[in-house]
């Protein structure tokens, strides 16, 4: 019989008139049940009076019809609340790839052909890295040179940082971005006191090709 009236499978089956129907019937049994008993009370203790037994049957059925259509229409909400599906959880988000920081440093074994490449573009600059060195880090280049100036140039010259980066894209045959070489492998053999600029100037002039005459 549950199988049949009860709330799971009415509400399931989507029986409203059915559940319906069961939950009034349930309430009027309970309140004729509540009267019998009432009723025997009264007996065995000589207070039976036929108002205070029966009188009144008829306003608990009403109450009890109503509350028992109350409850069947709120059941069914209520249920299938309970037995909605829990949310699924929340997928962990993909690991983020490793920054370009945590890349691998390899030294850049054409840069002396990159300092060839500036020595006839932009001369200065080339002067600046006499000397320095550089390293591949994911898509960058970063240079190790101890002339504070070449930093300053870079970052104030546009052109500069253009022509750096079109003498590596000219000798790599791709763009690179460039920085600051941080770590200590180059400048550890790189031990001398740091290259004049002025000098340096002058030896890429002649390398060049340019007539320089020294006063």
């Amino acid at each position: 019989l549950r199988s049949y009236v009860g709330a799971d499978a009415v509400i399931e089956k989507k029986l409203p008139v059915a559940f319906l129907v069961t939950c009034v019937v349930s309430g009027l049994l309970c309140s004729l049940l509540n009267t019998f008993t009432l009723y025997v009370d009264s007996k065995m203790y000589g207070y039976y009076t036929y108002a205070l037994v029966f009188g009144v049957l008829w306003v608990r059925l009403a109450a009890s019809a109503v509350s028992s259509v109350l409850m069947a229409v709120a059941a069914k909400p209520v249920q299938q609340e309970v037995k909605a599906p829990a949310a699924p959880p929340k997928a962990e988000p993909a690991p983020k790839p490793a920054a370009a920081a945590d890349a691998a440093v390899t030294p850049f074994a054409e840069w002396p052909q990159v300092l060839t490449v500036l020595s006839k573009t932009n001369i200065p600059l080339s002067g600046f890295l006499v000397s320095s060195r550089a390293y591949f880090q994911g898509n960058r280049v970063l240079i190790d040179c101890r002339n504070s100036m070449f930093l300053d140039l870079v970052r104030n010259n546009q052109k500069a940082k253009d022509d750096l980066k079109k003498a590596i894209a000219q000798v790599t045959g791709q763009n690179y971005g460039i920085g600051p070489y941080n770590g200590g492998a180059a400048a550890e053999e790189n031990t001398q006191e740091p290259t004049n600029p002025v000098d340096a100037l002058l030896s890429n002039a002649k390398a060049a090709g340019i007539p320089i005459e020294v006063k």
